[in-house]
């Protein structure tokens, strides 16, 4: 009797590490971070700003705002993040200046990042600026820009999804100083890189042209031969009218002197018919 008691005993003492393991595991909340700088600002309830007021998180519509802020990297691991830049900000690192392993979508005035910025997930410049100098702007999802965008290049890794794409749409006004890339490590590819209504006669470019299975999708230059490894910009400033649509243009908008040219026409052949109806008149 004494024995099996012991037994007993000693196997609840085991078991008690194991059930603190399963009740941890079990009831375990997975903690999510926003770093700015030094500080993690991130709140399930309410918001949360850092020491001088410049970057406030707000957890109800999961947006950092940042108002004149100037410091050091931002890193989240929120899913879903959105960062208003109401009054223009930069961020100074080594490390990369903004990092995130869920999708990030910047809105507002201007910011600046000096190292990068190199998303999981998504990245959409839904307005303002993004100044990221000679650093790349790097993501696994698919990547818009509405906005105006200055980088080193913008690149889709090679760990993206089949249908990641770049897209630059209406308002986009990107620089980049050597190239714009699509990669893909899948031979589902479809077409990697889109001008949405950049330009009137906007059409999507799949730099392979055989269409064939590509490895690489990236911005070539006029002759769709020689791949762009020197900078590039695309914006609604820089495009060129096409021939057809300068033809419709001069039907709508005939030069001034060949309006002139019609109106002095049109008075002379009705002087010509009233001075030749005088004259029967007189018969």
């Amino acid at each position: 009797m004494k024995k099996s008691l012991g037994l007993k005993i000693c196997a609840s003492l085991l078991a008690v590490p194991i059930l603190g393991t399963f009740c941890r595991g079990a009831f375990a909340v997975t903690n999510s971070t926003l770093k700015v700088g030094s500080e993690d600002i991130f709140t399930a309830t309410g918001s949360e700003s850092n020491a001088e007021e410049t970057a406030t998180y707000d957890s109800t519509t999961k947006t950092l705002t940042l108002k004149g802020y100037k410091g050091k990297a931002i890193d989240t691991d929120i899913a879903s993040l959105t960062i208003n830049v109401t009054e223009a900000s930069t961020v100074t690192d080594t490390v990369k200046t903004l990092h995130s392993t869920g999708n990030i979508t910047i809105t507002g005035k201007k910011l600046t990042l000096s190292n990068g910025l190199d998303v999981d997930g998504g990245f959409i410049l839904e307005s303002g600026e993004v100044d990221l100098g000679t650093t790349d702007l790097t993501a696994k999802g698919t990547i818009k820009i509405n906005g105006a965008i200055k980088a080193g290049s913008i690149v889709l890794t090679a760990e993206s999804p089949a249908k990641a794409k770049i897209m630059l749409n209406e308002k986009a006004d990107v620089a980049v100083t050597k190239y714009i890339n699509a990669n893909y490590s899948t031979k589902a590819t479809v077409k990697g890189i889109e001008l949405n209504k950049v330009c009137a006669n906007a059409k999507i470019i799949n730099i392979d042209g055989t269409g064939k299975t590509a490895s690489t999708t990236t911005v070539f230059s006029s002759d769709e031969k020689t791949g762009v490894t020197n900078g590039v910009k695309i914006s609604s400033a820089l495009c060129e009218t096409s021939k057809d649509e300068e033809k419709k243009e001069e039907k709508k908008n005939p030069d001034t002197a060949d309006s002139i040219y019609f109106y002095v026409a049109a008075l002379v052949a009705s002087s010509a018919i009233f001075v030749y109806r005088r004259h029967l008149a007189k018969r």
